[in-house]
């Protein structure tokens, strides 16, 4: 496809609420909101099933002061197999309602927007 596109009315994505301790994307996830106390991880699937996929994690559990930074407490993000997430090997949330864009190259890394 090239060229633009236009939308008029509304634009939805899928949506998941995460509760559990862990969880692996699937096909269908692009919006995931965590809401539950405990810490979690998320696994990506790896980036080279995937060139130009952009995911969306958000923490929607409401802490007084934030999402507690220990390491048991944090949704962590995780990679898949070798894969890099930013460089890394996950990426932390922790904090006020954090949220994370990523994408992948479609290689063997994602990427936070």
């Amino acid at each position: 496809f090239t060229g633009s596109l236009s939308v008029t009315g509304g634009l939805y994505f899928p949506y998941y609420r995460l509760t559990a301790t862990s969880h692996t994307i699937g096909p269908a996830d692009y919006i995931i909101g965590y809401s539950a106390s405990e810490g979690t991880t998320i696994t990506l699937p790896a980036a080279n099933v995937y060139p130009g996929r952009i995911l969306v994690v958000k923490d929607e559990f409401s802490f007084a002061s934030g999402r507690p930074e220990t390491p048991t407490d944090q949704i962590a993000i995780s990679r898949s197999s070798s894969d890099k997430v930013d460089h890394g090997n996950f990426v932390g949330l922790s904090g006020d309602n954090a949220s994370v864009t990523l994408y992948c190259d479609g290689v063997s890394n994602w990427f936070i927007i």
